[in-house]
């Protein structure tokens, strides 16, 4: 069998020893490896076929008018993924920067692309190191959905080095909810006990000069990686425009490339001049808790990021969350408190314009300690935050508005409609009992169900390159022992 390998950054051959044991294992017969540093490792030829992560995320395919044509029922079966990669162009530049025509533009080389790829290599697997949320790796996602390819995915989360082990995006939760049921005790490890002791005992946040301070080195981090600089877009335009004069006048992708693209970073630097920052926002319109109040609590996440886009599925816009449960809310006389998050890049001024239209809402100030609004909430709502493992380890029921990890966990609520906040309310208020010791077995069925890995290399590891490699490869290979169905359920072999 032929696998499509979306890897991890790799150091002294790092990912080439991990495929390299796994085909010897017979995880494969021939593997393409989509590489995410140029520096590559070394593959023999013979067995692979490297591509560069990088062509994906500025769409600079190699003889992309030679490809063959997509069939029109393709494009058809594509439309319910058709959304999320439109919307995800805007990871490039930070902003929607382009048109309804550019965007479609984009979507049209990287389905064609991959599309010819899975072909060409004869893909009968695909595996994904991180839940992809680019528009290239989406892309290959959604056209192993359409045209059966079964797909691997390990989703990078809050822990550090553990990921948890889905088939699609939408059964993120399966694993450890099931494992929750299967066993009667189950222990945390090391690593994921210091966290879940550490969040029990935890009841306040930054104060609001260290989070100003954060989301000042985050927006420079931010404008730098995104949009650029006005000189180094000169310098780079100038470079392409001396080998277009060199090469006798002959136009070449990598000029137009070029161009269009620091264009559109020069607009996008005009938008951030134009906005107003989220500081801005908290200042004129929030408030702080009332006293005695019932709330729910909904922190705000970071967009764009994974974690909405496309995990949180039609919640990647919170406006829809924000509406019903505020709506459903009010009819038992509950609060939504929406807390914007510290480090967010300045959004687009219509979203706060219609956020603060949505009665029954309470936007809370950003400086006031999280912690503390968390342990006097209702509940917690979300789509996929880390606020709702803190709300499950702190014995808070939690709402989720998507396929999160925490779905299926004891306490949590999978909210879909007015009716199942309205059922939730009255669950809460009925009595829940969440029991200490469900929740801790629930985050040991959380780890039971991960495997260690990583993405990249920053800070610490938690744990060796050697058990983070070995557990790839042992779930790959219990994925296609399994015969790789949709359903497939993993645990971890401690």
């Amino acid at each position: 069998m032929n696998i499509l390998y979306r890897a991890s950054d790799s150091r002294d051959n790092y990912q080439a020893n991990l495929l390299e044991n796994l085909r010897a294992k017979g995880g494969f017969d021939k593997c393409t490896v989509v590489v995410m540093n140029d520096e590559h490792d070394t593959y023999p030829a013979e067995y692979y076929n490297v591509l560069y992560a990088s062509d994906g995320y500025f769409c600079k395919y190699e003889d992309y008018d030679s490809l063959p044509a997509v069939p029109l029922t393709l494009w058809e079966a594509l439309l319910p993924y058709k959304d999320d990669m439109l919307n995800m162009t805007q990871r490039t530049y930070h902003y929607h920067l382009l048109n309804y025509v550019e965007m479609d533009d984009l979507y049209i080389k990287h389905i064609r692309y991959w599309n010819y790829i899975l072909d060409r290599d004869e893909i009968g697997m695909a595996y994904f190191v991180v839940a992809p949320h680019a528009c290239w790796e989406y892309a290959i996602y959604a056209l192993c959905k359409v045209k059966g390819i079964p797909t691997l995915i390990v989703d990078e989360l809050w822990q550090l080095n553990l990921g948890t082990v889905c088939t699609r995006l939408d059964h993120n939760g399966f694993n450890a909810a099931k494992c929750y049921e299967l066993h009667d005790n189950i222990e945390l490890d090391d690593n994921l006990g210091k966290w879940y002791e550490k969040t029990k005992s935890s009841g306040s946040s930054y104060d609001e000069a260290r989070m100003k301070k954060e989301y000042k080195t985050n927006s420079e981090f931010e404008k730098s990686n995104f949009m650029g600089t006005m000189s180094q877009d000169l310098k780079d335009m100038g470079t392409q425009l001396l080998r277009y004069i060199y090469r006798g006048g002959k136009t070449t992708d990598d000029l137009v490339w070029t161009f269009r693209f620091r264009s559109n970073r020069i607009k996008g630097r005009r938008l951030y001049k134009k906005y107003k920052d989220i500081w801005y926002y908290d200042k004129k319109y929030a408030v702080h808790p009332v006293e005695g109040e019932e709330y729910i609590l909904y922190p705000m996440q970071q967009m764009p990021e994974a974690t909405l886009l496309p995990k949180a599925g039609v919640c990647a816009n919170q406006l829809t969350a924000i509406q019903l449960l505020a709506s459903a809310a009010a009819k038992r006389g509950v609060k939504l408190y929406v807390k914007e998050h510290f480090v967010q890049f300045p959004r687009e001024p219509v979203f706060y314009e219609e956020l603060l239209r949505i009665p029954n809402v309470r936007l809370i100030h950003i400086g006031d300690p999280t912690g503390e609004i968390q342990d006097k909430a209702l509940a917690i709502a979300c789509q996929t935050g880390t606020c709702l493992a803190e709300g499950l380890v702190k014995g808070i029921p939690i709402m989720c508005t998507s396929a999160s990890s925490m779905v299926g966990a004891p306490g949590s609520f999978r909210i879909t409609d007015e009716q199942s906040v309205l059922d939730a309310i009255d669950a809460i208020r009925a009595g829940l009992d969440l029991k200490p010791e469900n929740s801790k077995k629930f985050f040991a069925a959380f780890g039971k169900t991960c495997i260690r890995h990583f993405l990249d290399w920053r800070g610490e590891m938690a744990y060796s390159k050697e058990e983070m490699a070995g557990d790839t490869i042992d779930l790959i290979l219990a994925f296609q022992a399994a015969g790789m169905p949709e359903d497939f359920y993993y645990e971890r072999e401690v």
